[in-house]
């Protein structure tokens, strides 16, 4: 399944931070290694890589894969403001162990990964809500994909689209092994940033929403984090406020 975007920060950020601030305890240089690479190498780098034929063949594939996608139409209670607010909430609910194993055995019969079935329950989902049969779904990844920039603390996560296909009304099966297919295709095509995707395909720009998507999904697979434990201080995970300051979506947990 793609690579959570939490992964890399949290697991990274915690393990200099503890090793930085025991140093500093003990007035001691940084016990870190100089990193192989900054995170100025790696725009250089994508910047000189992706052109030419690499350029247009993630283009021609992305051109392809969007074509006749518009954004989704979303119900709601009440009109929508001419601009969003950014106020909302977020909905939480579990599924229980049993549920979460049987999804796990259909993905498995269906030659997929429990994302791949997840997210064609989501596409399945958000099309009985808006009647639409192709459904443009963003996709946050981690985005690192080369061992140099593994232990390299950086934004450099991209967001992807993934086209749900509900065209001639498929079972379960069949949506299973089209979102199989839409899933690697777009983790194959994952490099051009999807900035530079909008500007390269002119897709229509709005200055109060994103271009062409209106959903996102992820599977964050990162277990939590207890306290962390430093020389003479203990840290401790809360979870901010999000009614008055996160867009309205659903969290599902799994156990």
């Amino acid at each position: 399944p793609p690579r959570s975007t939490l992964f890399p920060y949290t697991t990274l950020f915690r393990s200099e931070l503890t090793r930085l601030y025991a140093a500093a305890v003990d007035r001691l240089p940084s016990p870190l290694p100089e990193p192989p690479v900054q995170y100025a190498d790696y725009a250089v780098w994508q910047r000189e890589w992706l052109r030419g034929e690499v350029l247009e063949e993630q283009i021609d594939y992305w051109r392809r894969q969007l074509a006749g996608l518009a954004p989704l139409e979303l119900p709601a209670d009440r009109p929508r403001p001419p601009a969003p607010s950014g106020r909302g909430g977020t909905v939480l609910w579990e599924l229980p162990p049993a549920r979460t194993a049987a999804l796990g055995r259909l993905a498995r019969a269906g030659d997929a990964t429990l994302f791949v079935a997840l997210f064609a329950a989501f596409a399945a989902a958000l099309h009985r809500e808006t009647g639409a049969l192709e459904l443009p779904v963003g996709l946050p990844v981690a985005n690192r994909s080369r061992s140099e920039i593994e232990g390299l603390i950086g934004f450099f996560v991209n967001t992807l689209v993934l086209r749900g296909d509900l065209a001639g009304d498929p079972d379960f099966p069949a949506l299973l092994a089209r979102s199989r297919d839409t899933v690697l295709g777009a983790l194959s095509h994952q490099d051009i940033p999807f900035e530079r995707l909008v500007d390269e395909l002119a897709l229509p720009r709005n200055p109060h929403r994103p271009p062409l998507l209106r959903v996102t999904f992820q599977l964050q697979t990162a277990t939590a984090q207890g306290p962390l434990e430093l020389p003479g201080v203990t840290l401790t995970p809360f979870e901010a406020g999000r009614s008055e300051e996160r867009r309205v979506g659903k969290e599902c947990r799994s156990r």
